[in-house]
């Protein structure tokens, strides 16, 4: 099945289970590991952690501080390495 990746705001990992969640509210659900589709994806996506790839272009904040992104009014915590990570990655887009 065709999914318009740009839609697409993150993949989370529990128990096996990947669950795509788009802007629409759509959930797909597949089981396949993380690391498996990050290959896949585009540049645009990021690992935030061990269980989440979150699409850089649908994040609204970064806290460096609290260590914490901002997703469709949702807060993830970010490791302090991975917050570098992804402002380096965030200026290139």
């Amino acid at each position: 099945m065709p999914v318009e990746i740009d839609k697409l705001i993150f993949i989370k990992v529990e128990n096996y289970l990947s669950t795509f969640e788009f802007e629409n509210g759509q959930h797909i659900h597949r089981v396949e590991p993380l690391k498996y589709i990050e290959k896949k994806l585009s540049n645009n996506f990021f690992r935030i952690n061990r269980n989440y790839l979150v699409n850089i272009n649908k994040i609204e904040l970064i806290d460096k501080k609290r260590g914490e992104i901002t997703v469709k009014n949702q807060i993830y915590k970010i490791s302090t390495q991975n917050i570098k990570i992804l402002l380096k990655k965030y200026k290139k887009i």
